[in-house]
Parts: structure tokens; sequence; C-alpha cells
């Protein structure tokens, strides 16, 4: 709520501001402008994870946990949109800001938790048996994507025949949505004469969309080629927040041969699995070269 007041208060200042400032600048000219970057955002983030086996001959206490670790690499960034002047040396921008983070990290083994009572032959006797497995575990692969729509009030501080410095601010909306890999999941039941049977999967996890209310600001330094096109170095920040959400499966593959399980062992798994909350913060800080056209009014 206190997010949603903020962007209302930034809406009604770059208001006043047009409002203010319109008479000074009626001939101002329309600005376009597209942009490529590199995102250097730091997430380092660890996903924890545990739930209790589906385990017929298992205790309350059969359990499994892992630590997923999700980590950040340098990735591209995608700024574009319009300006518009609404007095000498301010312009009202709309714009649009794509980022998209790579995962990776070396992730610690699976653990498994066994407490359970069998039937051991010749006399099926029962026996409780309690032991701890630990499965070597793949490296984090997957993605976080970014989409901002931006309200901005950019200001001029600079402005000669071949050079230009602009600093803007303001709010917008983020959805933030993405998916990682490998989750761990297990299956174990007991079979003839009781011995232990299992299966171990591989989860393709799904980041469910979120949306965000946050800010951003950012330096401009326009060299200009003409009256009507202009070339800019760009460095900007995105504050976005916390992101709090519950991911969810999107694939299963089987751990040994990382052939996709059947739709019916999809569905079980669903069923059984629980996943704990994951926290990341998609803020980001990002660099661009790009290219600026002027448009007469």
């Amino acid at each position: 709520m206190k997010g949603k007041f903020s962007l209302i208060a930034v809406i009604l200042f770059l208001l006043v501001c047009v409002y203010l400032a319109a008479d000074q600048d009626k001939n101002a000219p329309l600005e376009f402008f597209a942009f490529l970057g590199l995102n250097l955002n730091k997430v380092d983030t660890l996903y924890s994870n545990d739930y209790f086996l589906n385990f017929n001959a298992g205790r309350p206490n059969s359990f499994a946990s892992q630590e997923i670790l999700l980590q950040s690499k340098p990735s591209s960034n995608i700024y574009a949109g319009m300006s518009y002047a609404v007095a000498e040396r301010f312009r009202l921008k709309l714009s649009v800001d794509y980022s998209r983070i790579h995962f990776k990290g070396q992730n610690s083994p699976y653990k498994i938790h066994l407490d359970y009572v069998t039937l051991i032959p010749p006399n099926y006797d029962s026996f409780h048996l309690s032991y701890d497995v630990s499965k070597t575990w793949p490296d984090t692969q997957g993605t976080l994507k970014t989409l901002g729509f931006l309200l901005n009030l950019q200001c001029n501080v600079l402005n000669s025949k071949k050079i230009a410095i602009n600093l803007s601010a303001g709010g917008g909306y983020y959805i933030i949505f993405g998916e990682f890999f490998p989750l761990g999941y297990s299956d174990y039941w007991l079979g003839g004469h009781g011995v232990l049977m299992y299966n171990h999967y591989l989860l393709k996890m799904k980041i469910p969309s979120s949306g965000k209310i946050g800010g951003t600001a950012d330096f401009q330094l326009e060299f200009k080629l003409s009256s009507r096109i202009s070339l800019i170095t760009r460095a900007a920040y995105n504050l976005v927040g916390t992101l709090s959400v519950v991911p969810v499966i999107e694939e299963v593959f089987y751990y040994e041969f990382q052939d996709e399980v059947a739709e019916s062992t999809l569905s079980d798994i669903k069923k059984f699995m629980t996943f704990n909350t994951l926290k990341i913060n998609p803020s980001f800080f990002s660099i661009h070269f790009g290219i600026k056209i002027r448009l007469p009014w």
C-alpha cells in the first residue's frame, strides 16, 4: 500500500510540473529513443527447501532438504520510449525497460533422511531403519526477467551544440517472472521382501509473474550528430525491492536419465511436493548505448 501511494505522489508531481511549464515551450519537440545495454545486477540468493517424503513405510520424520544457489551473471537489457518537452530544460519520459538475468550457481548435495519400518525375510520380522542419503546436485540454470513501465521527469543540466547531460528520476510498475533448475524431489516405497525402491527427480521451477511498484533514476551523456539525431550513453538504477513468491513446478525429469516424466507422475509430484517462499531482489544497475531521434512538434 505504501508503494502505491508513493507512485501516486510521483505521478501528481510530474503532472504539476507539466501544468506549470506547458506555456513556456509550446513548440517543444517530441523525442524517441532506444538503447541496448548490460545488466550488472548482483543477485546472490540461496533458496532453501524441505519437505516430508510421501513414503508408505516412512515415519513422520522422513524428509528431504536442499539449498539452490541463484547467482546472476551480466546479461542483456533493452530500454526504449519517448519524451515530450514540457519546459526549456524539462521533459516528461514514458519508457519500457526489459531486463533478463541469467542464473548460475554451484549447489551443495541434495540430502534425504529416511526413517521407516520394514519386514525382512526369511522370518519377515519388523525392523526400524534410519539413515541418510546424499546426492550430488547439478549446477543452477535459469533466468529472471523484469519488465518495467516507467514515467520519469528529465532535467537537462548541460546543453551545448555538441554535448548534453541529462538527469531523470521517477517511478514505475515492474513485472517480474522467470524460472530456475533443478530442484530435487524423491519418491520412496517398499517393494517385495521389504526391498527399498526409489526414484529421484529434477524439477524445473517457474517463478510466477508478480507486480511491484518501484523507482528509477538515470544519467545520460548525449553526443549530438545533428539537430535531429544523437548518440547517447546511459547509466541507470531501477529500484524494485524484494520479491517474495512461492515457485511452482513447470517440468520434471528423472535424475538418472534426465528424461521428462509422464503426465501422471507430474500430477502426483505436484500433489505431494511442498515449497518454501523464494525471496529475491531484482533491483538492477545497467549501462546502455543508444540513439535518440527528435521530431518537430
